[in-house]
């Protein structure tokens, strides 16, 4: 589904579930950017009758790419890497008063770079393995498996990310 300027939502939830399945369809990362106000607080300052609906959460809030930003290396320390490469994509939201509703004030939509396979594991959150697969995999590491068999194993069987690194599966037990 399309997100336009203009459009309205009941609720920060309603939006939230757009962005899920935008994600989960074109496996595309939007996080909350840091100039967002809360509800809370926009409604401790406000005075006489008028109160936001505390299901809106944000009276403006931001959301853009993880690649977004420019990537500034601190020194010639270990080779780091990073996700950033100045993509524009954005979407800001601000609560209307009139109708007490969130509304899409800007979006850009527009990727500068390609979007990821799930099965790359560009992502942590596309190498989270399920319950399942987390208990296969504690109980191959119980019975003293080397890492890149368990690599191998998860690989062949769950179809994710061909090589999830040594720490992904460190978090597992």
């Amino acid at each position: 589904m399309e997100i336009q300027v203009g459009q309205f939502f009941d609720s920060f939830k309603d939006f939230k579930d757009l962005i899920n399945q935008r994600e989960s369809e074109i496996n595309e990362k939007l996080v909350i950017g840091k100039s967002s106000h809360s509800v809370q607080q926009a409604n401790s300052r406000l005075k006489g009758k008028f109160r936001y609906k505390d299901d809106l959460v944000y009276t403006n809030v931001t959301f853009r790419c993880v690649h977004e930003g420019n990537f500034i290396s601190s020194g010639n320390a270990k080779q780091s890497t990073s996700l950033r490469n100045g993509c524009p994509v954005l979407v800001k939201l601000r609560a209307d008063k009139v109708v007490n509703k969130l509304q899409v004030a800007s979006v850009n939509l527009q990727h500068n770079h390609a979007m990821p396979d799930k099965k790359d594991g560009v992502y942590v959150s596309d190498r989270k393995l399920n319950t399942a697969e987390e208990n296969d995999v504690t109980r191959l590491i119980d019975l003293g498996a080397p890492v890149r068999k368990i690599q191998a194993h998860i690989s062949s069987s769950y179809a994710l990310a061909a090589c999830i690194p040594e720490y992904d599966l460190r978090q597992v037990t």
